[in-house]
Formats: C-alpha cells, sequence, structure tokens
C-alpha cells in the first residue's frame, strides 16, 4: 500500500503517532524531496538531533524545488 501525506495526517489527527511516523519514513523512502513530509515528521520526534536533521532534510530540499521551478 503506498501512504500519501493525507493519510499521515489523518493518523496524527487519530493519536496514532508512532504509526504516523513509519507512514512518513516511508512516504519520504519513495519521495525524498518533500519538504512537508519533513516538516511533519520533525513535529513528532522528541530527539534534538532527529527534529534537527528533518528540519535540515526539508530546508534542503526548499532549495531544490526552487531551482526546478
Amino acid at each position: 500500500m503506498t501512504i500519501n501525506f493525507e493519510q499521515a495526517l489523518q493518523l496524527i489527527q487519530a493519536n496514532e503517532t508512532a504509526k504516523a511516523k513509519q507512514a512518513l519514513v516511508k512516504l519520504l523512502k519513495i519521495d525524498p524531496n518533500n519538504k512537508e513530509a519533513w516538516i511533519l515528521l520533525a513535529s513528532l520526534e522528541s530527539a534534538p538531533k532527529a527534529k534537527a536533521y528533518c528540519l535540515n532534510r526539508a530546508h534542503a530540499n526548499e532549495g531544490s524545488h526552487e531551482r526546478q521551478a
């Protein structure tokens, strides 16, 4: 089953954060340049280093999308 961003949001709204994190990781394996997914994953991370990693990936992807446009 292919997971999408909306499904991850629904899992968060249902308070299924562990499942949402798993879904976002799967989504990011398919689409590693998904800025929104990185930001959402960062919001679910409790470890500062993991949170920073996700936000850095989101920021790095922001520049690549601008160059492609």
